[in-house]
Parts: C-alpha cells; sequence; structure tokens
C-alpha cells in the first residue's frame, strides 16, 4: 500500500539515510509536482531550532538566487517534523571542465556571502549536497542542517566527525562561522577539478596548477588563519585573470538589496531521474539571472541595473565588482583580456579540459514561469562557441 504523508504527499521512494535526516521522493498529489520531503532523526530541540532556521532562511530566499535551496514549507506529521524542497534527481558529477567548476564555486560563494551577512552558515558544503535537476542546474542542498545540529549538540552529529568535507573546527565540535563555507568552497573546487575529494595530500596535477595558493588557503585547518568569503573570491577571480579567465560581477539577484531574477537558462535535455551508481547527469553553466521563489511563490521581474557588490562586514576585505562574474570570457594567453561587454558570454571551453562535460549542456536563453508549474521542455542547447 502507498504511504501518503500528511495527506499530500505520496512517497515514492524512501532515499538513502542520511547523517542528520531521512528524505523520501514523494510527490504532491494535489500539485502533482516531485518534491523531496525530508525529516531529522532526532525531533525536540533539534527539530524546534532548524524550523527556527527555514522560517528565517525562507525571508533571505530572494537574495541568494537559485543556488541555495530554501525549503518550500514546512510541517508537523505524526510527531515529526518535515521540511519540504524541490526535487533534485541528480547528484553533481564528481568532475567538472574547470571553467565550469570555477563558475558554480563563484556563483555559490557570492550567494553564501548574503548568508553569512544576515547571519547563517551553510556548513554542509560537500558533493553530496549538491543537487542538479533534469536541465543541469547544480543547486547547494540541506543549508543549515549541520550548522544547527552542532549548535544544537544533536547527538547524530558525531557521524560527521570523520566526513573530510566538513571543516576541521567542525569535527572538533567547535561552532561554525563563515569561514567554514571557505573550507567547504575550497574543498569543492577541489573535488571538481581533479574528481577525487581532497584529503590532506597535496597531488603534484596539472589542473591544481592555477589554481593551487587559492585553494591551498581556502583549505587552511586553522579558522583564524584562512581568508573570508571575499578576500577568497577575490583570490580566484586574481588566480582566473592570471590565466585569462575574466570573472565578472553576478547577476541584480545575487547583488545585495536587489530583486529576484528570471528562470535560470538550460542547456541539456530533460532526463528522467537516474538511478543511484548511474552516470551523472552533464552539468550546465551557471545561469547569469536565476530563478528565486522562496514558498512556491511566482518569480518577480529582474532589474536592469547591475549593482555593485556590498560586504558590510568589518573583517572582510572588499571584492572588486569587476572582478566578479555571470559568465566568463576567455581570451588567448598571449592577450590582455578584452572590456567586459554588456552581455556575458558563454565560457568558450578549450579542448584540451574537455572531456566529462559535452557542449549541449551549456545554457540557452531563460524561459520564466511560476514556481509550481512543470518546467517547460528544455530548448535545443545553441552549440559552443
Amino acid at each position: 500500500m502507498t504511504r501518503t504523508i500528511q495527506g499530500k504527499f505520496r512517497v515514492v521512494a524512501m532515499l538513502p539515510r542520511g547523517p542528520l535526516g531521512q528524505a523520501y521522493h514523494v510527490e504532491d498529489v494535489f500539485l502533482q509536482l516531485p518534491r523531496r520531503l525530508k525529516t531529522p532523526h532526532e525531533q525536540g530541540a533539534y527539530a524546534v531550532r532548524l524550523q527556527h532556521y527555514f522560517y528565517r532562511l525562507q525571508a533571505l530566499a530572494p537574495r541568494l538566487g537559485a543556488y541555495v535551496q530554501v525549503p518550500l514549507h514546512m510541517f508537523v506529521a505524526e510527531n515529526r517534523f518535515y521540511v519540504v524542497d524541490p526535487w533534485r534527481p541528480h547528484l553533481a558529477p564528481p568532475r567538472l571542465v574547470s571553467r565550469l567548476a570555477l563558475l558554480w564555486v563563484w556563483h555559490f560563494g557570492w550567494a553564501l556571502m548574503h548568508m553569512h551577512d544576515a547571519g547563517f552558515v551553510h556548513g554542509g558544503l560537500s558533493l553530496t549536497n549538491v543537487g542538479q535537476d533534469e536541465q543541469g542546474q547544480l543547486y547547494l542542498l540541506d543549508a543549515g542542517w549541520r550548522t544547527v545540529a552542532l549548535a544544537s549538540q544533536a547527538s547524530s552529529v558525531r557521524s560527521l566527525t570523520q566526513d573530510p568535507s566538513w571543516p576541521p573546527e567542525a569535527r572538533q565540535g567547535q561552532e561554525l562561522t563563515p569561514k567554514a563555507d571557505v573550507y567547504g568552497l575550497a574543498f569543492l573546487l577541489y573535488h571538481w577539478l581533479v574528481g577525487q575529494p581532497y584529503t590532506g595530500a597535496w597531488p603534484a596535477h596539472p589542473l591544481l596548477q592555477p589554481w593551487e595558493e587559492v585553494l591551498q588557503q581556502g583549505l587552511v585547518a586553522e579558522p583564524a588563519q584562512r581568508p573570508a568569503m571575499p578576500a577568497w573570491l577575490q583570490m580566484l577571480a586574481q588566480a582566473a585573470a592570471r590565466v585569462h579567465l575574466r570573472l565578472t560581477a553576478p547577476s541584480p539577484s545575487l547583488t545585495p538589496g536587489a530583486s529576484r531574477g528570471a528562470r535560470p537558462p538550460t542547456g541539456s535535455s530533460p532526463r528522467a531521474p537516474r538511478p543511484q551508481g548511474d552516470a551523472p547527469a552533464p552539468a550546465s553553466a551557471p545561469s547569469p539571472e536565476p530563478e528565486v521563489h522562496p514558498v512556491d511563490e511566482a518569480p518577480a521581474p529582474a532589474e536592469a541595473a547591475l549593482a555593485a557588490p556590498e560586504v558590510s562586514s568589518a573583517d572582510r576585505a572588499p571584492v572588486a565588482a569587476s572582478a566578479l562574474p555571470s559568465e566568463p570570457e576567455a581570451h588567448p594567453a598571449d592577450e590582455a583580456p578584452a572590456p567586459a561587454e554588456a552581455a556575458p558570454a558563454t565560457p568558450e571551453v578549450s579542448s584540451a579540459d574537455r572531456a566529462p562535460v559535452a557542449a549541449s549542456v551549456l545554457p540557452s536563453e531563460p524561459e520564466a514561469h511560476p514556481a509550481d508549474e512543470a518546467p517547460a521542455p528544455a530548448e535545443a542547447a545553441p552549440a559552443t562557441p
């Protein structure tokens, strides 16, 4: 007999047990849309703190772009607290070409700066917490689950102490600060560049050479010696400039005080959810103007002007607007970078590092639609320039 939770969510499948909670692939029987339902193993104080964290995070959603997944809503059923998220059928690929890896880390970093300015820490950046939809867009999942578990001293947090993607201070039981997310982003970038997680060793890998200093600074074990997020992103932009990759300011929705953007462009054809163990779906380039809808609301129109970044924290080095991206512009090695054009170009990927990503996954023009309508079919993607 098919199980239904709260009379609204029909359980399609129980997902693998997580360290902090149990997730389900469900169908909203009224909207006929797939969703992910997750409930913490521990209820009580941990569940109450999670609920408070998520209600506050929902208010911040318009500033996070489509890069940090925010719960659609929450409820209590059968004395258990449940979180309702959009359904992301895939996990992110274990390796990306360097330009795509840099773009995603860059956009994630900008969204995380908004979280930090509002007093939030994601606290769980790893490949297992990066979801991917049918169009190849990536999302940071499960914001706050680990941060709240550590702060509330949940017993289930002990299962995470051996996770190398968790910053050393978290594994030692210390309270997480925004610098924990710097470690997580550096860990994620390392994984995407070499296809293997960081283990403490530093192999002589050719794809690591341009980013070695940035990665080593982000992976410093002592948080006091680790750069803050704006300073680390500035280091990333400077390293990209040395290989003639221009990283420019993000879309208006990722700049402080700006409104929500349009739906992200899609690049690959829609795919059915893949079983565990299948080859990952190809990731597309991040959208310059992402879709954002905190609680099943239709997205508001994007603003036309691109605001410069603001960093309010006193200990942060400012990130130059000219150093931060929508889409990068690649230039030949013997030429200085050309001035940024009004519309960002799709990154040019050289054949040498193209291996895991096909040209068909690069983004096409976006088509906006309300949050709870079924996505329009993906249009054919343009060829890579």
